[in-house]
Order: C-alpha cells, then sequence, then structure tokens
C-alpha cells in the first residue's frame, strides 16, 4: 500500500469489496489509501484519546473503494473520495478503566473540529459514525459538511445534537 501508520493497518484501509476480481484476490487497484488519510486518522485517533483521557480504538468501516465497490455501497457519491484513497467511516471505542464505551457522533464531531487536517465530515447519528476526509479541494477552514438521514441518504448538514 506504501502508507505508514502506527495504528492503523493496511488490511483495515483496503477496499473491502466483493464485486471486483482485485478486490477478492485481495490485490488493490491503482488506487490506494493516500498519507494524508493516514495522517488524518492519527490525528483524530490522538485527539480522541486526550478527549476521553483514555486508549481508544480507531473502527474503520470503509476507507478506500474501488469504483465497483464504490457503485455498490448505498447512497455513495459517484466521484466519492473513498476512490481516490482520502476518506473513511469510523467510529471510536474507548478503552476505560470501567470497560469499553463509544463515542458518541456529536462528540466525533467536536474532536474533528479540532483537527487541520479534516476538509470534508459527514455525520451518522443513526449509524453512529463519522465519514473524515481530507480532499484536496478543501482546506479545514472551508470544510465540507454532511449528515446522513435514517435510510442513509445524505441530507443538509444540521447542528450537533446536545449530548444528554
Amino acid at each position: 500500500m506504501g502508507v505508514s501508520s502506527a495504528h492503523f493497518s493496511e488490511d483495515e484501509l483496503r477496499c473491502s469489496g466483493s464485486v471486483c476480481d482485485d478486490c477478492l484476490r485481495g490485490q488493490q487497484p491503482k488506487n490506494e489509501c493516500q498519507q494524508a488519510l493516514v495522517d488524518l486518522l492519527e490525528q483524530f485517533r490522538s485527539q480522541c484519546a486526550m478527549y476521553a483521557g483514555a486508549d481508544v480504538q480507531t473502527i474503520v468501516h470503509s476507507a478506500y473503494r474501488c469504483p465497483e465497490k464504490n457503485k455498490a455501497t448505498t447512497n455513495a457519491a459517484k466521484n466519492s473520495v473513498h476512490q481516490q484513497g482520502l476518506a473513511a467511516d469510523v467510529h471510536v471505542k474507548v478503552l476505560g478503566p470501567h470497560g469499553i464505551s463509544l463515542l458518541s457522533p456529536a462528540e466525533m464531531e467536536k474532536i474533528a473540529m479540532r483537527c487541520e487536517r479534516v476538509t470534508g465530515f459527514g455525520r451518522d447519528d443513526h449509524a453512529k459514525y463519522v465519514h473524515l476526509d481530507a480532499r484536496t479541494t478543501n482546506t479545514h477552514a472551508a470544510l465540507a459538511k454532511w449528515c446522513y438521514e435514517p435510510k442513509g441518504s445524505s441530507c443538509e448538514y444540521y447542528p450537533p445534537k446536545e449530548e444528554a
């Protein structure tokens, strides 16, 4: 893959597709995860650990997607930055002294907004994950933001819900 990371393996960053021959054989097509995404994920993980005051595990649901996997992904953008290896959908487990807990999408959003490497952000309060990306067409100051509706389609960004 060609990227370096202390906390993320090639296996969790590669396409998990089962629709193209290359993915089925475990071979990546030309595009792969970019170092910019891995650096963003490391920064986000570090900020989550500081926020939680405990060790954390960042679970990657989807990072690089081959074009076939992207087409098969419900409600994926046609030109998704996942295909460029610059996006990941994640949730975070806090490995605290009293057991394992999850950070909420609202908490992950607050943390992501502290990470200058984040240039695209999506939030799914229903599936309890966030989309982080390092797209090069934006800056952190001109962040692309959106949310997902219960059925998975993207919708206009709404302000974070206050945590109870």
